[in-house]
């Protein structure tokens, strides 16, 4: 069948982290092996913004023989259902760990309420598409993918 590929792993090559890199680049190599590699549009569109050119992006994606897969509605709709349950469980503001009482910070500068960092629902498509489309995702974000997609197999290098 076929492998996905998340964007974080993507950019630890592009941007020669070393160990991430590496290890990256081990997985890919590995899996390339045995499966055909794919990525997302919503991949392709978070790593084309680092590339001037589509030609560019293209051999990059070519050099580990990345082909860009296309999303099905399947998992359009499986992204929509995890992303709603995301939504459902996540909080607003913060909660004391002793008391419970809950409270919403604000901007010293414009008094806005403050959000923690939250998820976008581009992360559940990429999941929700190798969940639906592959047999496994490769990327360094586990935690949340095991919480909202348990079925999907992931390596993480």
């Amino acid at each position: 069948m076929a492998t996905a590929i998340d964007t974080n792993v993507l950019m630890s090559i592009l941007l020669g982290e070393q160990d991430a890199g590496h290890a990256a680049e081990r997985a890919i190599r590995m899996y390339a092996a045995r499966d055909k590699l794919v990525i997302s549009p919503i991949v392709y569109a978070e790593l084309a913004v680092r590339f001037e050119s589509e030609e560019e992006c293209g051999s990059f994606l070519n050099a580990y023989a990345i082909t860009l897969d296309e999303l099905s509605p399947a998992a359009a709709w499986r992204a929509s259902e995890a992303w709603r349950a995301y939504q459902r469980r996540r909080i607003d503001g913060i909660a004391c760990p002793s008391c419970g009482e809950r409270a919403t910070p604000t901007c010293v500068k414009c008094g806005n309420a403050l959000s923690w960092r939250q998820h976008i629902i581009a992360h559940f498509l990429i999941a929700a598409h190798a969940l639906t489309q592959t047999n496994r995702l490769i990327t360094r974000d586990r935690g949340y993918f095991c919480t909202y997609f348990p079925d999907l197999a992931i390596i993480t290098p």
